[in-house]
């Protein structure tokens, strides 16, 4: 488990990949619902 610091700082840096620089970050995001594959995101944050 992540502690509230933790978790408030991983919650910035999945906002800043999905909503401000997904390309950065190789992610791909669905423009009708600004979803991507799970497998994509936790390769990107382990």
């Amino acid at each position: 488990m992540l502690d509230a610091k933790a978790e408030v700082s991983l919650s910035k840096f999945m906002t800043r990949m999905l909503r401000h620089a997904p390309e950065q970050y190789g992610l791909i995001v669905d423009p009708e619902d600004g979803s991507c594959l799970l497998e994509e995101l936790l390769d990107v944050i382990t």
